[in-house]
């Protein structure tokens, strides 16, 4: 009996994957080029957003370009997350705006590119680059609503996450784990309860907690407009962190276990 692929799963609609992963891997072909002289932050967050849809394509079992080695890119999109943050400021008056730490910045970009990169390091143990990352971001910073329109409590959870990864404290936290708490969003509730799950390393309330925030993702976001709304992005890394703290992946249906990206779904264990 043929065993179904992960995207037949999940009832994806996406009937252009071939196209989708020629256009990333181009994607990663012109920053190459750029990054010989001035490469943008838009150059640089677009490329690890490539490197997020390669990922959703080969998580999904689409048939994908038979010399691609999706670790080389992963690893290349932990070293531009780390470049987009940590490197030199931009020349470009505008492109420097994108990247500067302010609370009054309404032209800064950083839930995607920092949401996406830490993913990417986590899914390859590279530790240094998290911290770097996670030292990167502060409580204060402006909410952009990034590539999914990402909820203000969201932002507030990676926030929470980048300060519990790094070795410095992170000033202004409590307040916004506070805020979440008591925020009325249920998306947002939902994956700070699984947060919650992973710090305290609690199997049962981790186990109620990810199915419910799975649940909701299938109902309200799942291939809601990009291709990678066909996984669930934020759980995915959630997963990730529990893994790093022992816990255990969950019993789920098949269709909610086909929406998380883990190592093994990517070939890297």
């Amino acid at each position: 009996m043929e065993v179904s692929k992960r995207y037949q799963i999940i009832g994806s609609t996406i009937n252009n994957a071939m196209a989708i992963n020629e256009s990333c891997v181009n994607g990663f072909d012109k920053y190459r080029i750029k990054s010989q002289t001035y490469c943008s932050p838009y150059r640089r967050r677009s490329t690890i957003s490539d490197g997020m849809f390669l990922m959703t394509m080969y998580h999904l079992q689409y048939d994908m370009p038979s010399d691609l080695i999706l670790s080389d890119y992963i690893n290349e999109c932990v070293d531009i997350g780390v470049e987009y943050f940590c490197g030199e400021l931009p020349e470009d008056e505008e492109d420097r705006l994108e990247v500067i730490k302010a609370p009054d910045n309404e032209d800064l970009v950083w839930i995607d590119p920092f949401s996406q990169g830490l993913f990417c390091a986590l899914l390859l143990n590279r530790e240094q680059e998290i911290e770097k990352l996670c030292s990167w971001v502060e409580a204060d910073l402006y909410l952009d609503g990034g590539l999914s329109d990402m909820e203000e409590h969201s932002h507030y959870l990676y926030m929470s996450i980048a300060a519990e990864l790094r070795s410095a404290p992170m000033p202004g936290i409590e307040d916004k784990e506070a805020a979440i708490e008591q925020c009325r969003k249920k998306r947002s509730k939902l994956l700070y309860s699984v947060w919650q799950a992973v710090r305290n390393k609690d199997q049962v309330a981790f186990n109620k907690a990810f199915e419910e925030s799975l649940k909701h993702y299938e109902k309200y976001d799942l291939g809601k407009e990009y291709a990678t709304d066909w996984i669930a992005q934020n759980q995915s890394l959630l997963w990730l962190l529990a893994e790093r703290n022992g816990l255990s992946f969950p019993e789920l249906p098949e269709k909610l276990a086909a929406m998380v990206v883990t190592r093994e779904t990517l070939g890297l264990e």
